[in-house]
């Protein structure tokens, strides 16, 4: 069974039903934030440098020593947990809650929940601007971005983008967010400024997987889908998105992560197990190498030495060192780990 195929009749069917409760934006109180928090499994020392990997069929988030590699504990959530994001700082988490409609904000300097922005239906991947000013998330349910100022934690614009809209990305400036609409094999391109969708560029079946190059003349996309087009991964040239590469890899090109350098692209292959990487200098595939089963998300550490993976169908995350490709550790983490996001 495809992943997604798996996952979003488990998100869309929040579309009918949380999707048609939802209210306006409400403070939710402190007292129920701090009944919640005093559930919580807590990690008792926060730590300087963490992962954070969010477990979307545990509701809870998992904190990853990345000095030992172990988990430290873990912080409850509330259900079908998506995606999560960090601020440049470090100090807040943003984590998308599919069921609720809504993102969760965590202040990691204590591991407690802060408060809960109301969004629109099923939120799935987020992507935070470069001075942390501006979040966007993506509803899956009701095709649509929503922008949140995170100075004033509420959403300031909604924009419609393609059917069913899944992945996120900015161009490395900010200037530019690019969404894949899975369920019409497009993606969407906004011009953060005018928060105004800007072009629509044609992609592979079933596109959910995005990333953008280091100088943001690139942009690389992978597709889910039925054909063909479930075994390539594109490089279009940006503004204007034209397809200049195509890259044969494995089944289900899942997920697309640049090294912090810029020079690797790492592809996550859903159906193989495995991770394909990619030098971005030649557009050619240099190494091949297994992960735990079906890998979803990732997070490279700030000095680009280690790669950590979240295997959605292993409740493993794999730590990775990207120079030797060796496996240096693998952590039992909750079921269905997805995001995966850290600080430094």
């Amino acid at each position: 069974m495809k992943l997604l195929k798996f996952i979003l009749p488990i998100l869309l069917v929040t579309i009918s039903l949380a999707g048609c409760n939802s209210t306006p934006s409400e403070k939710i109180s402190e007292e129920t934030y701090d009944d919640l928090n005093e559930n919580q499994e807590m990690v008792s020392d926060p730590l300087q440098k963490a992962i954070y990997i969010v477990s979307m069929n545990a509701n809870q988030v998992t904190v990853i020593d990345p000095l030992s590699n172990t988990a430290k504990g873990t912080i409850q959530v509330e259900q079908r947990p998506f995606d999560i994001v960090l601020e440049p700082s470090g100090k807040r988490a943003y984590i998308t809650g599919s069921y609720s409609n809504d993102v969760i904000v965590l202040d990691t300097t204590t591991n407690k929940i802060l408060t809960k922005i109301p969004v629109q239906n099923t939120p799935s991947h987020l992507a935070i601007s470069p001075d942390g000013r501006y979040l966007f998330v993506v509803n899956l349910g009701s095709a649509s971005v929503s922008i949140i100022d995170t100075q004033i934690g509420s959403v300031i614009e909604n924009i419609k983008v393609g059917s069913t809209p899944y992945d996120i990305v900015l161009s490395p400036d900010g200037q530019t967010a690019v969404v894949a609409n899975y369920g019409e094999n497009t993606v969407s391109v906004i011009d953060t400024n005018s928060r105004k969708v800007i072009n629509t560029i044609p992609a592979g079946q079933g596109v959910d997987g995005l990333a953008f190059s280091k100088d943001g003349k690139y942009l690389y996309t992978g597709a889910h889908g039925d054909n063909q087009d479930w075994t390539k991964v594109w490089v279009h040239e940006m503004p204007g998105g034209k397809v200049i590469k195509e890259i044969t890899t494995d089944k289900m090109p899942t997920f697309l992560k640049l090294t912090p350098d810029g020079r690797y692209l790492w592809i996550l292959i859903h159906q193989s197990d495995k991770v394909w990487v990619l030098d971005t200098t030649t557009n050619t595939i240099t190494k091949v190498f297994a992960v735990g089963k079906n890998p979803q998300g990732m997070t490279f550490s700030k000095d680009g030495q280690q790669a950590f993976i979240a295997n959605t169908d292993s409740n493993t995350v794999s730590v990775v060192d990207t120079d030797s490709y060796q496996i240096l550790a693998t952590i039992p983490v909750g079921r269905g780990p997805m995001g995966v996001s850290g600080k430094e």
